[in-house]
C-alpha cells in the first residue's frame, strides 16, 4: 500500500501529533526554495535521482498550512535539503513493516524518486524512462517523451500480446520487454494472462 497524506492537516490537535512525527516548522526564509539533489544520495529510493527534486508547487489551502521540516533527531534520515542549505527538506524513516518519507513541499516528487518507491513496493508495470504510460483493462500503453528504446516489466502473470499501435516490442531474457519510439510516438500493447 502506498499512500500521501499529511496527519495533521485537518486532524483536531495536528499540531500536537505532528510534534510526535518528529516535524518541526520550517525556518523562516525557506518557504518558496526549491529543493535540488546532486545523485550522491546511496539510500536504494535515491537511485538514479538527480537535479530537481522538489519544485515549489502550491496546492490547495498552501498558504494556511504550515511548512514543517523533518527532524533527525526523531530518526529522519535526509534525503535532500532546501537549495544552498542543509535545512532538511525531504527526509525517510523506516520501520518495521513499512516506510514513511516526508516531503516538506508537497506533491512534486521527481519520476525516478516515484519509480523507486514503486519498484520497491513491488508495483508494475514499471517503465525505465520518464515516458507517459499507463496499464488498465488489458491495455499498456507508452506515450514517447524523447527518441529511443524504453524499457518495461509487465506485472507478473501477464505478457505482452498484439501490438495494436506503433512497432512490435522485444521480450528479453530478464523478462523485462523493450520497444524503440520516436518521439512523441504512441505506443498500445495488449497484455494477456
Amino acid at each position: 500500500l502506498v499512500y500521501s497524506w499529511r496527519l495533521g492537516l485537518f486532524a483536531p490537535g495536528g499540531a500536537e501529533i505532528e510534534r510526535e512525527m518528529g516535524l518541526d516548522p520550517c525556518p523562516p526564509g525557506f518557504i518558496g526554495r526549491l529543493v535540488h539533489t546532486d545523485g550522491s544520495s546511496e539510500d536504494p529510493l535515491m537511485r538514479g535521482v538527480k537535479g530537481l527534486f522538489l519544485p515549489c508547487k502550491y496546492y490547495l489551502g498552501d498558504p494556511y498550512a504550515a511548512k514543517l521540516i523533518p527532524s533527525p533527531k526523531k530518526g529522519w534520515k535526509t534525503l535532500a535539503c532546501f537549495d544552498n542549505s542543509d535545512v532538511p527538506a525531504v527526509a525517510l524513516r523506516r520501520n518495521e513493516g513499512f516506510t514513511e518519507v516526508y516531503a516538506s513541499i508537497p506533491n512534486g516528487f521527481s519520476v525516478p524518486f516515484l519509480r523507486n518507491v514503486a519498484r520497491t513496493v513491488g508495483f508494475e508495470p514499471i517503465m525505465e524512462t520518464d515516458d507517459l504510460s499507463g496499464y488498465g483493462s488489458g491495455l499498456f500503453y507508452i506515450v514517447a517523451q524523447t527518441d529511443g528504446v524504453k524499457r518495461f516489466r509487465l506485472p507478473d502473470g501477464k505478457k505482452p500480446g498484439k501490438t495494436l499501435e506503433g512497432p512490435t516490442c522485444g521480450i528479453l531474457s530478464d523478462g523485462s520487454c523493450e520497444v524503440s519510439l520516436k518521439r512523441s510516438q504512441v505506443f498500445v500493447l495488449e497484455v494477456l494472462d
